[in-house]
């Protein structure tokens, strides 16, 4: 598991002042009407629910009193299925692998502080991801056409 700490870790040190790669081209990836508003906003909206998840999760790891086995069961598949979300529609590729990677870390995980500290690093990688892609929705433009078109 330290190797997949180390990994996540110096990950989300490569993204903290430059912008991913990916997240740049996610702006390419077109969906209803031509158009990637719908990516953009859909894409933030499934990092926060994983980042949800995954701070839910590691809360009830830290109060303790709760199966190792059990709470692995419930965040492996959680965790699988969001990799292929970011990898297939948003083609967020080097995200899905370093969800994947910390998939494949609990499988080593021996106790509950180990399973926590892992669900948190992911979900500090998984944030500035999330920074990345807010920084690339004009807010102010959609809140102005949002007032507009609410007013018709």
């Amino acid at each position: 598991m330290h190797d997949a700490l180390k990994e996540i870790q110096s990950a989300r040190e490569a993204i903290w002042l430059e912008e991913p790669l990916e997240v740049k081209q996610l702006s390419d990836r077109k969906a209803a009407r031509g158009q990637a508003a719908t990516t953009l906003l859909s894409a933030t909206t499934k990092l926060a629910t994983l980042i949800t998840f995954l701070n839910h999760v590691r809360g009830v790891a830290r109060q303790g009193g709760v199966d190792l086995g059990t709470m692995k069961a419930v965040t492996a598949p959680y965790l699988a299925f969001h990799a292929n979300v970011l990898a297939g529609f948003y083609r967020l590729a080097e995200t899905a692998r370093i969800v994947r990677l910390a998939e494949g870390a609990l499988a080593v995980v021996d106790d509950l502080d180990g399973f926590a500290t892992l669900l948190g690093e992911l979900s500090i990688y998984l944030n500035r991801v999330d920074y990345w892609i807010d920084l690339r929705v004009p807010w102010a433009a959609f809140g102005r056409t949002f007032e507009k078109e609410l007013s018709r």
